[in-house]
């Protein structure tokens, strides 16, 4: 439920920040924002989307991208395993390009996840029209 996420994004929140603030790797903003990209970028673009609607943010709706998996046909265990890569594939990415810097890794990880929720948003909009 809600108590739950809200826990655990604060318990993430709060690492995430602590990590950056010990400076464990080299560019670790990036590496951090690696960290908590999903949840981010999910949270944001689903407020965005209900501002477009004229609806209260906080109201609650079925687009966040786990839905937005399972709307594609991912079963449960298949949107923890895809969410999970994906975050891998951030941070793994990320610690693997920390001497380009913390500005152009950030900008890179915006890039890709526009590009990652770009193709979700697509994809689940042409499933629609051939169901």
């Amino acid at each position: 439920g809600d108590t739950g996420s809200l826990l655990c994004g604060f318990l993430v929140s709060v690492l995430a920040i602590r990590f950056i603030e010990i400076e464990a790797v080299p560019a670790s903003p990036a590496v951090a924002l690696a960290i908590v990209i999903i949840p981010i970028s999910d949270t944001l673009r689903v407020f965005a989307l209900r501002l477009i609607k004229g609806q209260s943010p906080f109201q609650p709706d079925k687009n966040h991208i786990h839905h937005r998996l399972l709307d594609m046909g991912f079963k449960q265990l298949g949107v923890v395993f895809a969410l999970l890569g994906l975050n891998l594939f951030f941070i793994l990415a990320t610690t693997s390009l920390v001497h380009l810097g913390s500005t152009w890794l950030i900008a890179l990880i915006v890039l890709a996840t526009l590009l990652i929720n770009g193709f979700i948003e697509f994809s689940n909009r042409y499933l629609a029209r051939h169901a």
